[in-house]
């Protein structure tokens, strides 16, 4: 990928718009004085990419930079290796999320992270996270183990929403410049339990963007066939009561319908318009299940032509043209 191409990376130097001015901006409606239509400004395009040579390749697929790239670490992990520099120093912009997980499979519990004050090992477990995002050098979008709604091993909804709120109060200590994503699924937005969203949410003050994972699972757990706009209903609704906070579609993606060829291609298309509607002004960008991406469940693009065909036609509409 060339380097010359303009910018998407949310860089502390070199005069690059900050992360949360371009979030803003792929929001903003663009209407005239005596206007009375709706025109949506740019949302994000991206992917889940786990290697420079993966997300290489998915560029290419999609005949266009893929500028939103997700990454996924446990507690103890390197942040950042080559190939995470290799994508900063290409001008994309990373989505990482952080799990409380070590690396030997050991959970921290979400009311250890709550709790975690200086001189603690959990506490200079973030702070050594900090340090990372710092040296890295560029805005990230960061999240503090994502789907918490179903990890509840980890801890009760009120103790996830204490532990982000540290989490985040700690890099912010350090100043870390980071975009702060709460993530959870499309159906925790919806169910009635004790493990509604609404239960996890940390605040509005600790939350920049909250990002939906939603999957239409027909044909992979026989379930009925959904579109997008059903699976975000939820999110959607609740948003409106976060008027400030912006949405992104942090993982989503359809599995194919073997008795119907070219459905899961209309549901990316369909998907692909839906985002564009008035009624959607708070989404702000949509990242992929990538091609290659390891799932049970047919998810990625790339599972047949007609797929792969909307999903490049999708990021070639100027609606996905944010940070190109």
């Amino acid at each position: 990928m060339s380097s010359a191409r303009r910018s998407p990376r949310m860089a502390l130097v070199g005069g690059l718009a900050s992360a949360a001015m371009l979030v803003s901006l792929a929001l903003a409606p663009s209407i005239e004085a005596g206007q009375t239509a709706f025109v949506h400004a740019p949302m994000l395009f991206g992917t889940a990419a786990p290697t420079e040579a993966n997300l290489i390749a998915q560029e290419q697929i999609a005949g266009r930079p893929l500028v939103a790239v997700r990454e996924y670490r446990l507690w103890d992990s390197t942040l950042f290796g080559p190939e995470q520099i290799w994508m900063r120093d290409t001008f994309h912009t990373l989505f990482l999320s952080v799990k409380p997980v070590r690396s030997n499979g050991t959970v921290i519990p979400y009311a250890a992270i709550a709790s975690a004050t200086p001189g603690t090992p959990v506490y200079q477990d973030m702070l050594k996270i900090a340090a990372q995002l710092n040296v890295f050098g560029a805005r990230v979008f960061l999240t503090f183990s994502h789907e918490p709604e179903a990890s509840p091993a980890y801890g009760t909804p009120a103790q996830f929403a204490a532990a982000f709120r540290n989490f985040v109060t700690v890099m912010r200590s350090q100043a870390v410049s980071a975009v702060y994503v709460a993530i959870f699924t499309g159906y925790g937005f919806t169910r009635t339990d004790s493990s509604n969203v609404s239960y996890y949410y940390p605040g509005d003050g600790y939350v920049d963007d909250v990002g939906v994972d939603v999957y239409n699972w027909a044909g992979c757990r026989s379930s009925a066939w959904k579109p997008l706009s059903q699976l975000i209903e939820g999110a959607r609704v609740w948003a409106l009561g976060h008027p400030r906070v912006h949405l992104l579609l942090t993982e989503w993606g359809s599995d194919e319908d073997p008795a119907i060829p070219g459905r899961k291609a209309q549901w990316i298309s369909d998907a692909a318009a839906l985002l564009t509607q008035p009624a959607y002004q708070q989404f702000a960008g949509t990242i992929s299940w990538g091609a290659g991406a390891i799932s049970a469940c047919s998810f990625n693009y790339a599972t047949s032509a007609s797929s792969t065909a909307a999903w490049q036609a999708m990021g070639h509409s100027p609606a996905y043209s944010a940070g190109e």
